[in-house]
């Protein structure tokens, strides 16, 4: 089959009921771990053969996990080689007094290595998964109580400081709890087209499990853009996406965020006429960022730079309500 030729069983537009969106977002307790399955049958052979009377087997795959899927799903890292692992954040999770350990351990198995930096306040240490242990297939569920217990609270913390935000942020996390994934059909269209690409391959493999597992992701970054399991996930796999069974479709609205705000302002009395009239002239012509590039003598590869930028400092001010 051809890459077109792949498409899920959902039906089209045929008319749904929009879901709730003032009920309670339920948080999944049911917290999993996605390594390779070498991977996880080295772990529980070294720490077996060390005879260790605490199971500490949750602790070193869930590290191994974090490294993997912030590597390959973390835009910030990219095009890095190592993802950057925050000790206080890692160790709410797993054993603060076996941290040491693990990462030693981990190094000297030949399952990590690191690039060994840390500046203070700037820069956490670096770790890459090691070959053939970077390659995820094997999702399972976490049994260590303590683990599941920090990983639920931290679910709980992030809900209650989600719902301190304008209601817009909360519309949009209930609404990317709608969505599901034909993620069968995604898997198989995975494997016939991205396996010889290994980071798109992780990458697609980790976001077809967050939807199969129910892990919904929602994340609102410096700039205060949101990050989901849609806006993350690789553009020809929302073909396999759906809300109550209807494929979902989309429309790219060239200057959204400036004819937006257009709308907001067109009827301020405050604003001469003739200034809003510019203004709507620049965003439907679809020329806003470019106008400042052109105002700042700035190249074509600085858009992205540009329209990041407007993002953060006049569009999504967190403590504008609209």
């Amino acid at each position: 089959m051809t890459r077109n030729e792949y498409s899920s069983n959902s039906t089209i537009h045929s008319g749904f009921n929009t879901p709730n969106t003032t009920a309670e977002v339920e948080i999944n307790t049911v917290n999993t771990i996605t390594v390779n399955s070498d991977l996880i049958k080295l772990i529980k052979f070294k720490l077996k053969k060390s005879r260790k009377k605490h199971d500490f087997t949750y602790h070193y795959l869930y590290f191994c996990h974090v490294i993997g899927y912030l590597k390959n799903s973390h835009k910030k890292f990219k095009d890095t080689e190592y993802a950057n692992i925050h000790y206080k954040t890692m160790v709410s999770i797993i054993s603060k007094y076996k941290y040491s350990e693990i990462v030693s351990n981990l190094l000297s198995w030949g399952i990590i290595a690191t690039d060994g930096e840390y500046q203070a306040g700037f820069k956490s240490k670096g770790f890459k998964l090691l070959p053939p242990y970077d390659i995820p297939n094997k999702t399972i569920i976490i049994k260590d109580d303590k683990i599941n217990m920090k990983l639920t609270q931290f679910k709980n913390k992030s809900l209650q400081q989600l719902k301190k935000m304008p209601e817009s942020y909360n519309y949009l996390h209930i609404s990317n709890t709608w969505i599901k994934m034909d993620y069968s059909t995604a898997s198989t269209y995975n494997n016939a087209f991205y396996f010889t690409e290994p980071d798109s391959y992780n990458a697609n493999f980790y976001s077809i499990c967050n939807y199969r597992d129910l892990n919904h992701k929602f994340q609102i970054d410096k700039s205060n853009r949101i990050h989901t399991n849609l806006t993350n996930l690789k553009s020809d796999f929302r073909r396999f996406l759906s809300v109550q069974g209807e494929k979902l479709g989309q429309v790219d609205i060239r200057n959204s965020q400036p004819l937006f705000l257009y709308l907001v302002i067109k009827d301020n009395p405050e604003i001469p006429d003739t200034e809003k009239q510019e203004y709507r002239q620049l965003v439907e012509e679809g020329r806003f960022y470019e106008m400042f590039m052109e105002k700042l003598n700035l190249t074509a590869d600085k858009r992205k730079e540009v329209k990041e930028m407007t993002y953060k400092y006049i569009f999504l001010r967190r403590e504008q309500k609209y």
